[in-house]
C-alpha cells in the first residue's frame, strides 16, 4: 500500500509536470489536509486514498492526473482586428468552512445576491453538512433567495479558482496552514450560534436573525474590484519632438493636411 510520503511526492511530480506553481501548492496544502494524522511512512488509509483520488482526479493506480487544462480561449474579432486585450472577468471569492450549517449557507446567500453582476460566488466545506432549515426560514423572511445553497466539499479547482478566500470560523491561524499562502484570505470571526444550546424557552431564529446581521456586517467589509468594460490603458511615451506616443506602435505620424498650419505655428513661434 503507497505510504504518504510516496503519495506526496507522487502527486508533486505530477502536478509540476503540468505547469502552474499556484495549482501545485494549492494541491498540497489540500492534500495535506486529507492526510492530517497519517505518519510519512505509515500507509494511506482506503478512505483518505479514495479522497484523494476524487479530488485530485488520480486514477486507481495513483499513476495519472486525468482532467486538462481547458482551451484557451480563442481570440475576438472586430471589424477585421484581433483583440489582443485581456479579458475582463469578475472577482472570485471563495467562502470556506469546516462544517457549519449556519454561517457558510448565510455567507453564500447573502454575497450571491449583494455581488450580483460584481463578483462571483461558491461556498465549500471540509466536512459539509446542509444548511439547517431555519436559517432558510430566516433568509428567506430577509427576502434572500436560498435555492442555489449546497453542502459541497472543498476542491483543489476551489482553491485554484479563487481569488479570495473568506473564513468567518475558527482562527486564521488554523486556516493559513491550509490555505496557499499565495492566495489572499479575510478572516472576519462571527460567533456560531450554538442552535443546540439555545434553552427551550428562547427562540432559536432570533439568534440567526443577529448571526444574519453579523454576516452582512462582514461582507460589508469586502470590496471586491469591479470588471471594466473599458479597454486596459495603453503605455504612452514621449517621442523624441517631445510628443507623446504609443509605447507598443510605431510613431506617431502627422497628417499632410496639417503640415501647412504646424509651419504657420513654428514660423509664428520664431518671429
Amino acid at each position: 500500500m503507497m505510504t504518504r510520503r510516496e503519495l506526496i511526492d507522487r502527486v508533486t511530480t505530477r502536478m509540476r509536470a503540468r505547469g502552474g506553481d499556484g495549482r501545485v501548492e494549492a494541491s498540497l496544502c489540500f492534500l495535506r489536509a486529507i492526510l492530517s494524522g497519517v505518519g510519512d511512512d505509515a500507509p494511506v488509509p482506503a478512505a483518505a486514498l479514495a479522497r484523494v483520488h476524487e479530488f485530485l482526479r488520480i486514477d486507481d493506480d495513483g499513476d495519472e492526473l486525468l482532467d486538462s487544462e481547458p482551451p484557451p480561449p480563442a481570440p475576438s474579432r472586430r471589424s477585421g482586428r484581433i483583440s489582443t486585450a485581456p479579458p475582463q472577468r469578475m472577482t472570485r471569492i471563495l467562502f470556506l468552512g469546516r462544517n457549519d450549517a449556519v454561517r457558510l449557507p448565510m455567507l453564500d446567500a447573502v454575497a450571491t445576491a449583494r455581488f450580483s453582476g460584481i463578483a462571483e460566488v461558491r461556498s465549500a466545506s471540509i466536512a459539509p453538512i446542509a444548511a439547517d432549515p431555519r436559517v432558510i426560514k430566516v433568509l428567506r423572511h430577509a427576502g434572500i433567495e436560498t435555492d442555489h445553497l449546497a453542502a459541497r466539499t472543498v476542491s483543489v479547482d476551489d482553491l485554484s479558482w479563487a481569488d479570495l478566500v473568506m473564513t468567518v470560523s475558527g482562527s486564521r491561524e488554523d486556516w493559513e496552514r491550509f490555505i496557499p499562502r499565495s492566495m489572499s484570505h479575510d478572516h472576519h470571526p462571527i460567533p456560531d450560534p450554538e442552535l443546540d444550546a439555545i434553552p427551550a424557552d428562547a427562540d432559536p431564529l432570533d439568534a440567526l436573525r443577529y448571526t444574519l446581521r453579523m454576516v452582512e456586517r462582514a461582507l460589508a467589509q469586502v470590496r471586491p474590484a469591479r470588471p471594466s468594460r473599458f479597454p486596459p490603458p495603453v503605455p504612452m511615451s514621449l517621442s523624441s519632438e517631445g510628443r507623446l506616443r504609443s509605447a507598443t506602435s510605431s510613431p506617431m505620424r502627422t497628417s499632410s493636411t496639417k503640415l501647412p498650419a504646424l509651419a504657420r505655428i513654428d514660423t509664428e513661434k520664431d518671429d
